[in-house]
């Protein structure tokens, strides 16, 4: 083989290698390597030929690999040909159920640690353990309730309050919030039952607390009603007869001022000069309506007609016309003016501070709640079987204290509407008018009209709108006459003016009351009658030395002879004053009437002795001799016939004569035998005669 040449790689290779056998591939492995395996007999795989060359025993179980990762359990594991033998256990019967048990049997054994994100499990396990708080109420309703009830006292402390029905354990803002967000109503209560049965062990959250305590007390709707109700008129009514008096206030300024009468007479009199010649030239009034043109009305020179009547007012009466305004302060005040602008121009928006048609509102629902809650507790009243009951027992007594603020509401609703009623008819007003059109549209408008104060320049408003009208206080007479200029401005003078930012509500002269049977304004003064008492006259020298003490020096004024009072004490002033028991107008009126007595007397008082006889102008002559009509002469036993009763303008003369000799309250200056001297010479005919009625009649004292 040596010797032989070489022959090619592969046919040596072929002749090396044996026939494979029939049926088979051909043999795998190299030239000189292991032969190829036996016929018929397959290759072991590799890794069960490792485990069969160690010996080592493999499970007959199916592999199983879950979804998710269950939890582990530790127990022995056997298997065959390691721990168990065929035939000597009972694990030969035991059957494979792996893969058919119930799918969702073993959830509860996973791994939830490994399986499931922190968040979801926890919410898995608040599902599993249930609400910690039953809740009916949800949502911003559940905020909004729990804020509405925060500052109620407890729920037990609640509903000990609603049985006792204890005023100082609830107040009314307490009650009302019960009612509102402690009170369920029919469906949430009937869904916290439900729940209730359903989960006993969960307690209730706090506006649900509020809700059970309350829906099982019998009659908790009747008890709450009732008790807020009558709370409500005790707590409101007392406020609103207030604002009912701060209202009326202003009605009655107008109803009782002796200064406002004047203000017509001036508009009246102007009003008769304009229309002289005409049949509209001599009247006796007017309606209050026309007041209205009083800024519209100008003359040849543009002054307004108001302006005309302040200016002759203040020209005849100044004193009268700083009283008038001191009078109606609170009606004026009463309105607030406001400067705004509207559409680029500068407008004046006027509104009342207090108007009674507000109070009329709020005032009827008041009481018509008041009589629907005790019509309800009337008849849940009658449904309580138990005598022991505390609604029972309090609830008249409550509407019975609340009937009598309901009656004193209504009552003086209706007195004051009926006095302002009353008001229009006495002004001649169209009876029409709430209480800001008289104020505001009439009144305020004739004083201070708003387009006059939108129409001052920019100097003007700033000196005299701003500070006297639009401030918010009272303005005074100066300010008055500065805005309608009759008097020039002085900043001195302007900066020396009291404005008050209140009006205090004081009584007021009760000259003129309201009646209320017959539902008009009576006068409990008598008029002035026809005397001009706004003129004021120049002040003689008699005049005061008529003033001066007892035991002054200078020539004493003649006597008369059936007055020995006069002789040393002349009266000072003409009284004009109500009849005999009637109460005065005002400690001013002396002074009006003294102006009246030196013009009827050429400056010199004149003195009006009783029955208005020729001895009471004795001893004057001329102007001094006054010229009062004479009184038709009545019988000594104090009857007179029908022609012998005097006119009007005799009883006016009457009542001051009567005035004059009654007045004073006590014994003249001449004392008791000059009282008892003018008695016998009345008597003997002598003297004036007796006054109707009074018997011997004294001499008149002097005037107050």
């Amino acid at each position: 083989a040596k010797g032989k040449a070489a022959d090619p790689p592969g046919k040596a290779a072929a002749e090396a290698a044996p026939a494979p056998a029939a049926g088979k591939g051909p043999a795998t492995g190299k030239a000189g390597g292991k032969g190829p395996p036996q016929a018929g007999k397959a290759a072991p795989a590799l890794g069960k030929a490792k485990a069969a060359a160690k010996g080592k025993a493999q499970p007959t179980k199916p592999k199983l690999d879950p979804k998710v990762k269950m939890k582990t359990l530790h127990w022995s594991f056997y298997i065959y040909g390691k721990d168990l033998s065929k035939g000597d256990t009972i694990w030969d019967d035991a059957q494979d159920w792996s893969q058919v048990l119930p799918p969702d049997l073993l959830n509860a054994f996973e791994n939830a640690s490994s399986n499931a994100p922190p968040k979801e499990a926890k919410a898995e396990t608040k599902k599993k353990k249930g609400p910690e708080l039953i809740r009916v109420v949800t949502g911003n309703d559940l905020q909004t309730a729990e804020m509405g009830l925060r500052n109620c006292p407890l729920v037990n402390q609640c509903a000990e309050a609603l049985q006792e029905f204890d005023d100082g354990k609830l107040s009314l803002d307490q009650l009302k919030a019960l009612k509102k967000f402690g009170l369920a109503d029919e469906k949430q209560f009937e869904m916290l039952k439900g729940m209730r049965e359903s989960m006993p062990d969960v307690p209730l959250a706090t506006v649900e607390q509020y809700m059970w305590a309350l829906g099982t007390m019998p009659g908790i709707n009747e008890r709450l009603d009732s008790w807020i109700v009558c709370r409500e008129v005790s707590e409101s009514a007392e406020f609103l007869v207030q604002k009912l008096r701060q209202a009326e206030y202003p009605i009655d300024c107008i109803i009782q001022s002796e200064s406002f009468p004047k203000l017509l007479s001036c508009f009246l009199a102007i009003g008769n000069r304009l229309n002289g010649g005409t049949n509209k030239g001599q009247a006796d009034g007017f309606s209050f309506n026309d007041m209205k043109q009083g800024y519209a009305f100008r003359a040849n020179t543009g002054m307004p007609l108001a302006q005309a009547v302040f200016q002759a007012f203040h020209e005849m009466d100044a004193d009268g016309l700083d009283k008038l305004v001191k009078e109606l302060q609170p009606a004026l005040f009463n309105i607030k003016r406001t400067a705004v602008m509207q559409e680029g121009s500068l407008k004046i928006v006027k509104t009342m501070r207090s108007q009674f048609e507000d109070l009329t509102t709020p005032i009827s629902k008041l009481v018509s709640g008041f009589e629907a809650a005790k019509s309800k507790a009337d008849t849940f009243i009658q449904t309580l079987k138990d005598d022991s009951d505390s609604f029972r027992l309090l609830a008249p007594r409550m509407f019975d204290r609340g009937a009598e603020m309901v009656k004193l509401l209504t009552e003086t609703t209706s007195f004051i509407d009926r006095k302002f009623k009353a008001l229009l008819s006495f002004v001649k007003a169209p009876n029409t008018l709430k209480t800001d059109g008289f104020f505001v549209e009439l009144l305020d408008e004739f004083f201070l009209p708003a387009d006059k104060l939108a129409s001052l320049d920019a100097n003007d408003m700033q000196h005299i709108g701003k500070p006297m009208f639009l401030s918010g206080k009272t303005f005074t007479t100066y300010d008055l006459l500065v805005f309608w200029k009759i008097v020039p401005f002085n900043e001195k003078e302007a900066a020396k003016q009291v404005r008050r930012e209140a009006i205090d509500i004081a009584p007021l002269s009760g000259r003129v009351v309201f009646d209320p049977e017959s539902g008009k304004l009576v006068r409990k003064v008598q008029p002035m009658g026809e005397l001009p008492l706004m003129v004021k006259q120049p002040v003689s020298k008699q005049s005061d030395d008529a003033d001066e003490p007892e035991g002054a020096s200078g020539p004493a004024p003649p006597a008369s002879p059936a007055s020995p009072s006069l002789e040393k004490d002349p009266p000072k002033h003409v009284v004009c004053a109500a009849k005999p028991g009637a109460s005065t107008s005002s400690p001013e009126e002396p002074a009006r009437e003294s102006a009246t007595a030196r013009r009827s007397g050429g400056g010199k008082p004149v003195a009006v002795a009783g029955g208005l006889g020729p001895s009471a102008n004795a001893g004057r002559t001329g102007s001094q001799a006054m010229s009062a009509p004479k009184l038709p002469q009545l019988a000594q036993s104090g009857k007179a016939s029908s022609d012998q009763l005097p006119s009007v303008e005799h009883r006016t003369a009457m009542t001051r004569a009567e005035a004059a000799a009654n007045g004073a309250g006590g014994p003249p200056p001449g004392g008791a035998k000059a009282s008892g001297k003018a008695g016998k010479a009345g008597k003997a005919g002598k003297g004036p005669p007796a006054a109707p009625g009074k018997g011997n009649a004294a001499a008149p004292p002097p005037a107050p």
